[in-house]
């Protein structure tokens, strides 16, 4: 598993995710912090800190610890260096 650069991370904004609890959320100061597998990372939001799996699911389909990144109409389901390049 090649670990993607944190500065890249950081610029990324979260279209939504769905904590352990609750329900599915739009938070625009929810933030990356660190990648903890392929598509794991610890996020941060305004009701704490949770590691959420990233999916390319449609918005409102989200199960819990899951979260989404949306780039215009695309699901972005996994991140890589390049893509993180180009989005970035």
């Amino acid at each position: 598993m090649a670990r993607l650069n944190k500065k890249d991370l950081k610029a990324l904004t979260i279209s939504s995710y769905r904590l352990s609890t609750g329900p599915e959320r739009v938070d625009e100061d929810a933030m990356i912090l660190s990648q903890r597998g392929t598509k794991r990372f610890r996020v941060e939001t305004a009701h704490g800190t949770e590691v959420l799996k990233l999916v390319g699911k449609q918005e409102g389909a989200l199960e819990p610890k899951e979260f989404r990144i949306q780039i215009g109409n695309i699901n972005i389901p996994k991140l890589t260096n390049p893509i993180l390049k180009a989005i970035t």
